[in-house]
C-alpha cells in the first residue's frame, strides 16, 4: 500500500507516510479513514519524502471537495496539516497542488522538507490551542 498511516488519539495526531506512486484515490481513503475515526481535528504530519509519482493528479480537486465539504457542513474542525517533501522540487509542487484546491477550507497548513520541522510546528499550534 503506498500510503501507511497511523492515528493516535492521546496525541491528537494523524502520522502519515505514502511511498512509491500516490493516487488521488490513496488520498481519499486515507481521508475518510480519519473522518471515520473522528479524527479530523487532529494534527496532521504528511510525508511524501519517498512519493516517487502522483497517479490521477488532476483528480486532487475531489479530495479537496471532501476536506472543504467537512468544513462547509461544519462538522467539527479541521487540524493542521504539516507536509513533508524534502528538497525535491516535483514532491514540492505535489503539496502545492493539494494545498491550492483545498486553500478554502480553515486551518494551519505548511510544507516543510524536513520531518523535525514539521513536528516542531505542529507542536508548537498544540501548544497555543
Amino acid at each position: 500500500m503506498p500510503l501507511e498511516f497511523e492515528i493516535c488519539h492521546a496525541d491528537r495526531l494523524v502520522q502519515a507516510t505514502a511511498v512509491g506512486e500516490l493516487s488521488a484515490d490513496d488520498i481519499q481513503a486515507f481521508l475518510g479513514s480519519v473522518i471515520a475515526a473522528q479524527a479530523m481535528a487532529y494534527a496532521k504530519l504528511f510525508d511524501i519524502r519517498q512519493v516517487t509519482g502522483l497517479a490521477n493528479a488532476g483528480r486532487l480537486g475531489e479530495v479537496a471537495d471532501t476536506v472543504r465539504l467537512y468544513d462547509k457542513m461544519k462538522l467539527g474542525p479541521i487540524g493542521a496539516l504539516a507536509i513533508v517533501t524534502g528538497a525535491i522540487p516535483q514532491r514540492v509542487s505535489y503539496a502545492q497542488a493539494f494545498l491550492s484546491a483545498s486553500a478554502a477550507a480553515e486551518r494551519p497548513v505548511r510544507v516543510f522538507q524536513e520531518t523535525e520541522e514539521a513536528r516542531a510546528w505542529l507542536t508548537t499550534l498544540d501548544a497555543a490551542r
